[in-house]
């Protein structure tokens, strides 16, 4: 019986630490990149705060997307700013864009861009999304699902 102890011991920390990674992984499975949406507000970013990234998720899941997170480790975050981030719908299709700045020196940092939202934001002066979201081939928007610090 003494044995046995230890191993449903070990059993019940490594199954404590794999539920918080479940939930982060289970978030990002609800980042696609082939969310169909009819308006703007169909599209959402939700922060993962620890990770400094942004998930592109439809506006359905947006709520479990952040609960999945709300309950993820903390224990291994990263040091980095959370890029801003738009999300909007075109062509029919959910798309997630990091915002750079143009060059000019105008304006704040966009800070609502990092936080969780749903649909196009109005894009500050002195900010632009990234040109190398651009595909040379159709200059359409290159899907990403998860922006991150550093990407």
């Amino acid at each position: 019986m003494r044995s046995f102890l230890p191993a449903l011991a070990l059993i019940a920390l490594g199954g404590c630490g794999s539920a918080g990674e479940d939930a982060r992984e289970q978030a990002l499975s609800l980042a696609r990149d082939d969310i169909a949406c009819a308006a703007s507000e169909d599209c959402c970013a939700v922060v993962d705060g620890c990770l400094a990234s942004v998930l592109l998720v439809s506006a359905t899941d947006r709520q479990a997307a952040t609960d999945l997170l709300a309950r993820a480790p903390n224990d291994m975050c990263l040091a980095c700013i959370t890029p801003p981030v738009q999300v909007d719908c075109r062509a029919g299709r959910c798309v997630a864009v990091e915002l750079v700045a143009d060059g000019s020196g105008a304006g704040d940092y966009p800070g609502a861009f990092s936080q969780d939202h749903c649909g196009a934001l109005e894009v500050p002066p002195g900010w632009q999304e990234s040109p190398a979201a651009a595909t040379a081939s159709r200059g359409a928007l290159a899907v990403q699902t998860v922006i991150g610090c550093g990407e």
